[in-house]
């Protein structure tokens, strides 16, 4: 088994354990637990959750991509706008479906990014 899949396959279990806490955009739920932290090759990211793609024509089996905040990228300026709350809409309710692909798109680090590395330490928190 490749290193990527078990990390994936180790975080991915970690965040099912969680209970729902909110529905989300993009069938993402928000938890009561704490982030992963995942280092690699002098590197570290907090992993917030982890998203499953519905296979492309032609493939048979969903993708995964860790949501990460990378501490080498700044947020997005539709994220700050987001977080700022200057993305919720006139009448008040919150961003459109549509656009939280926009969103969450620029903190994924997908899978083929990860397979590049073949070793992964993943730590987590317990209370």
């Amino acid at each position: 088994m490749l290193a990527v899949t078990r990390v994936l396959d180790l975080v991915q279990e970690y965040f099912n354990r969680g209970v729902p806490t909110q529905s989300m955009a993009h069938g993402l739920h928000a938890t009561g637990l704490a982030p992963l932290f995942l280092q690699y090759a002098g590197h570290s990211m907090t992993v917030v959750r982890i998203a499953r793609h519905e296979p492309s024509s032609g493939e048979t089996v969903q993708s995964r991509s860790l949501i990460v905040l990378d501490p080498a990228k700044k947020p997005t300026s539709k994220m700050r706008d987001f977080l700022e709350q200057r993305l919720w809409l006139a009448d008040g309710n919150p961003v459109r479906v549509r656009d939280a692909d926009a969103l969450i798109t620029p903190y994924l680090m997908e899978e083929w990014k990860l397979a590049k590395h073949d070793l992964f330490e993943l730590i987590t928190l317990t209370v």
